[in-house]
């Protein structure tokens, strides 16, 4: 027995209800996107755009849902609006800072400092995992960081959760890492070189008493250890996370640097995340 068919009004009906519901979730997400391009702008502009951008993808969606074939020019034009409309996604996820791939970002141009800057002044959450945070207080290059968390007053660091895990200073993973880095300083002559491993640990010692003074009115046991190889430098906020990878022959605060959004790359950011977590809850 065949399948009762459905008149050619009723399918029209269904697709033009489809269509409505499809655009309307678009809409809802356009408009928020828009708020923030259009941010001090006439609220006509945003009105006018939402209405022609979601008409348009009104008839895409139809056209796409009555067409049976793509040889059909309705066919055609639907198939075509949908893969242009599809790619347009990505460029306008770009344009709204939202990347869809992740960003290779330049650590010496002061776009990444200043983004670097702006998470640690309105994030709540700021966790760093990283080495011993040597280079964050003698390299020139990162000492932006630690000064933005000074900046940041004492009732502004109650209201943030701070966690800032270190390689744990008694693990063989650190004594081996640490003597490597104080003949690369050396051989490479840098202004912050130590004369050998046991004045860089009582650096590190003196930088971690540093570190637990400026954030002490945020979270309670700021600072804690992790006893693993390190793997991932990583720089978390509310909305995304910073990382680069630490290599045996180079530092994590020279490797390649990528930028992953919460919203663009949520799985990215929740792995990593809860790696962080993993690390900190984990006894030394």
């Amino acid at each position: 027995m065949s399948a009762p068919q459905i008149s050619k009004r009723k399918r029209q009906l269904i697709s033009i209800l489809s269509s409505i519901f499809f655009t309307s979730v678009y809409r809802i997400s356009l408009m928020s996107q828009l708020e923030k391009l259009l941010e001090g702008k006439p609220a006509f502009v945003s009105l006018v755009l939402t209405n022609f951008i979601g008409l348009l993808v009104l008839a895409v969606v139809y056209f796409f849902l009555t067409a049976k074939t793509t040889n059909s020019f309705w066919g055609r034009l639907s198939y075509y609006s949908y893969a242009f409309i599809r790619s347009s996604i990505i460029f306008w996820k770009s344009l709204m800072g939202q990347e869809p791939y992740p960003r290779n970002l330049d650590r010496g141009k002061d776009e990444f400092k200043q983004d670097i800057i702006k998470n640690i002044q309105n994030s709540k959450k700021i966790y760093f995992l990283v080495l011993s945070a040597y280079t964050m207080f003698y390299d020139e290059r990162e000492k932006f960081i630690l000064e933005a968390l000074e900046n940041l007053d004492r009732k502004k660091l109650k209201e943030k959760d701070i966690k800032i895990l270190l390689l744990n200073r008694e693990s063989k993973q650190f004594e081996s890492r640490g003597r490597w880095f104080v003949k690369k300083m050396r051989r490479d002559r840098a202004p912050y070189r130590v004369k050998d491993y046991k004045e860089y640990v009582l650096r590190c010692e003196d930088i971690e008493k540093e570190l637990q003074d400026i954030v002490k009115p945020s979270t309670e046991n700021a600072i804690c250890y992790y006893d693993c190889s390190p793997i991932w430098r990583l720089h978390i906020f509310d909305d995304m996370v910073y990382v680069s990878i630490y290599k045996d022959d180079v530092g994590g605060h020279l490797t390649s640097l990528f930028r992953f959004e919460k919203e663009a790359h949520d799985t990215i950011y929740l792995g990593l995340s809860k790696y962080f977590n993993y690390l900190y809850s984990s006894p030394t």
